[in-house]
């Protein structure tokens, strides 16, 4: 067991039966779970127990937002001006078959340029962009100091920012 930011982090049996009996001493537990995160509750909670969960993910989403926060530097301005706010591209989508005659893998982004009027599609090289990042979730990164600019590069080079 270790205590990092106010958020505790236990090592609990390979075995998900006995993770549950260690964790709610016995109770029933309900789960959630979503891209990449899974979270085991109590199926009843007094108040107490519900702020005291409330402070805990909140302290997590924190060292979230500070990993971020260490691999994108804090926005500064950018010299000349953040490459975030060149990275207008129509919306387009491609079917499955356009995709594949163009040689763009599935859940890979690319690129639409247009040239006398017409539109030329090439696989970007990556699956995310700082696109993917829900509107609400960019500003509040902004707002905390994440650079965006960084992080769309960071997200395009899939670069590992937490080590739990």
């Amino acid at each position: 067991m270790k205590t990092e930011n106010g958020v505790t982090t236990h090592i609990y049996p390979a075995d998900p039966a006995a993770q549950c009996q260690v964790l709610c001493k016995g109770g029933d537990l309900m789960s959630f779970s979503q891209a990449h995160t899974l979270v085991f509750l109590p199926r009843s909670m007094n108040a107490m127990e519900v702020i005291q969960t409330i402070g805990t993910l909140s302290a997590l989403t924190e060292q979230f937002i500070t990993a971020l926060m260490e691999s994108c530097d804090e926005c500064g301005g950018c010299p000349d001006e953040c490459p975030f706010a060149e990275q207008e591209e129509p919306d387009v989508t491609l079917s499955a078959a356009a995709r594949e005659q163009l040689g763009i893998p599935h859940g890979h982004k690319f690129h639409t340029e247009f040239h006398e009027g017409r539109a030329e599609f090439t696989d970007a090289g990556y699956r995310h962009d700082i696109s993917d990042v829900p509107e609400e979730l960019r500003e509040e990164l902004a707002a905390a100091g994440v650079c965006l600019g960084h992080l769309d590069e960071l997200l395009m080079g899939e670069t590992e920012v937490w080590y739990g």
